[in-house]
């Protein structure tokens, strides 16, 4: 199975947690840079192929390192 497909059926995150906030967290999903400045998620992947926003890749996953893209901002 598919670890999306575990997501449906709840046996990854345990009921009582909740997604950390993003102050909490070290790194964001693309799409998630992207919601935050207003853009959509194919402009987001785009942004970070450009290098507009930091990534990493973490296994298969592309980042956003969140002090990184915060500091753009500042």
């Amino acid at each position: 199975m598919k670890q999306e497909n575990f997501k449906e059926l709840d046996l990854v995150t345990p009921k009582n947690t909740e997604e950390p906030d993003f102050e909490e967290r070290l790194a964001i999903s693309v799409p998630e840079a992207g919601e935050l400045v207003d853009i959509g998620r194919s402009a987001a992947y785009d942004a970070a192929k450009r290098g507009d926003f930091p990534t990493i890749r973490v296994g298969g996953r592309l980042l956003v390192p969140l002090k990184k893209f915060q500091r753009m901002f500042e």
